[in-house]
């Protein structure tokens, strides 16, 4: 099960363990389930990476993992685990799906407060990032992985953040163009002054005119939830 976007597939509870499971619902619309790990003890621990690691996917195997990882009871839990879901999303054999998924194990290592690991995490993630094509596939990836890191005090999004701006422009597609502009937006929220050079300093006139409108405007934007 990818616990990402909207292909979702459900899940079968763990034996004895319902109280693991939050916020699930299902959607008849897009035939979706949502699932939450929340609170897990040490002794659901390797039922919950058995059931992760049956995910059909690599990325998903990460992205289940890290929801895990995220919300394990004990912290000893946290660091290992976040490293099992990075380890699964390498075994992907597309460069793309290999990167993409880490910006949640990412995530949850700053959320219960590893920030160390998660930049060396976040290093690794960057390294392989660079492999990625086409171009666009590759500010997409970039674009998860400053989100990711857009959490704590320590401005670990600035080297994605400056990754996404360089393989973005010139563009040659207009998701390009659309990460760039949302990172800027998110950036102003944490660091307005430094959000609004680096609208000023977009050669694409039309896209940095677009930029300084919405910053102008007080427009903000705060990074999509990896875990909720």
């Amino acid at each position: 099960m990818s616990l990402m976007g909207p292909n979702f597939h459900r899940h079968a509870p763990f034996p004895g363990s319902t109280e693991i499971f939050h916020n699930i619902y299902y959607a008849n619309k897009d035939n979706v389930v949502k699932l939450s790990y929340k609170n897990i003890s040490a002794l659901e621990l390797n039922t919950a990476l058995a059931a992760a690691r049956a995910e059909p996917s690599y990325r998903g195997q990460c992205q289940s993992m890290a929801w895990i990882a995220r919300f394990v009871r004990d912290q000893k839990h946290v660091v290992k685990t976040a490293d099992a879901a990075a380890a699964a999303a390498s075994q992907e054999e597309d460069h793309y799906s290999a990167v993409f998924p880490v910006a949640w194990p990412i995530r949850a290592l700053l959320e219960r407060g590893e920030p160390k690991n998660a930049k060396r995490m976040l290093s690794d993630a960057m390294s392989k990032a660079k492999a990625i094509t086409p171009a666009s596939s590759q500010s997409e990836a970039l674009f998860l992985l400053f989100q990711a890191a857009m959490h704590g005090t320590d401005r670990l999004w600035e080297e994605p953040f400056n990754a996404l701006l360089k393989c973005s422009l010139p563009s040659e597609h207009w998701r390009q163009r659309r990460n760039v502009r949302d990172a800027i937006c998110i950036v102003a929220s944490a660091d307005f002054q430094f959000a609004r050079q680096r609208a000023n300093d977009l050669e694409d006139e039309k896209l940095k005119a677009n930029v300084l409108e919405l910053l102008t405007s007080g427009k903000k934007q705060t990074p999509r939830p990896f875990f909720w």
